[in-house]
């Protein structure tokens, strides 16, 4: 049996890391990379590891309850 309140935590994780990994990149150059730019995305990839296993246990809880709902 699925509680709304564990739905609600899930996709609460999903939005608050979404929004993190928005944050991380924020400042970040996307067109062309000069040295500078460059340092500056290693030196988040630390972060965005971390933003990617909260996403990707999310994802996976939510793909699980969304699989015992469907049964």
């Amino acid at each position: 049996m699925l509680y709304v309140r564990d739905v609600v935590t899930i996709l609460t994780s999903c939005v608050c890391a979404y929004s993190e990994l928005g944050l991380a990149v924020d400042g970040l150059n996307s067109g062309v990379l000069n040295a500078w730019d460059r340092a500056k995305w290693v030196a988040k990839e630390r972060d965005f590891k971390r933003i990617l296993e909260a996403l990707q246990s999310s994802k996976l809880s939510l793909n699980l309850m969304l699989t015992i709902y469907n049964w």
